[in-house]
């Protein structure tokens, strides 16, 4: 092996690192701080009706008279850390993190999703190509409710397009005992779908 060869391996070796472990980094400190926000939003909320009335507050919940076909149970079992890859059309290697809390209002979740996609051919990835060096994650904040057995979300946040267009839809479908799909849209851009599994409550 020549060193043009070692070095081309390294480079490799080097960018599916950062495919698998930067989308867990990124925009660390946007998501603490909106979640911080988040919780303070409910503390307020939950001292205020504390004060109205002797009741405690109940914890947010699907409402009685639900169609959606989501259970309270595999509803509050989607909270958590999701991520999976795989080659998605047009955009190449793509590895999405989703993480999913309760929000402020009973009935629906938060999410927080992280994009990365990469080129799919050793071609794209040569040593010195600026399509490299422009490659951003895409992440953003979610509001979403229950609609036929899946979550609907809706974008109330851009924190980073990435390199294509930005986010503009996003919806998770559970399956099976651990698994969710994840499908997003990009305006005019063509969207992708992809299968997480559960990393942690």
């Amino acid at each position: 092996m020549n060193p043009k060869q070692k070095k081309f391996l390294a480079i490799a070796g080097i960018a599916v690192a950062v495919f698998y472990f930067f989308p867990a980094f990124f925009n660390a400190y946007q998501r603490a701080a909106y979640i911080r926000q988040m919780q303070a939003i409910q503390a307020a909320r939950a001292q205020a009706a504390q004060k109205s009335s002797p009741l405690p507050a109940s914890p947010p919940q699907l409402p009685a008279d639900d169609k959606s076909g989501m259970t309270p149970a595999t509803f509050n079992n989607l909270l958590g850390v999701w991520q999976g890859g795989g080659a998605v059309p047009n955009r190449g290697m793509c590895n999405l993190k989703l993480e999913l809390r309760k929000a402020p209002t009973p009935g629906q979740l938060t999410g927080f999703p992280t994009l990365f996609c990469m080129p799919a051919t050793l071609q794209a990835m040569r040593p010195g190509n600026p399509a490299l060096m422009q490659i951003t994650p895409a992440a953003a904040v979610l509001t979403g409710t229950a609609k036929d057995g899946a979550i609907d979300f809706q974008v109330t946040r851009v924190l980073s397009k990435g390199s294509g267009c930005e986010m503009t839809g996003f919806t998770v479908t559970p399956f099976g005992n651990d698994q969710i799909a994840a499908q997003w849209q990009e305006g005019t851009c063509p969207g992708g779908e992809l299968q997480l599994k559960l990393v942690t409550r």
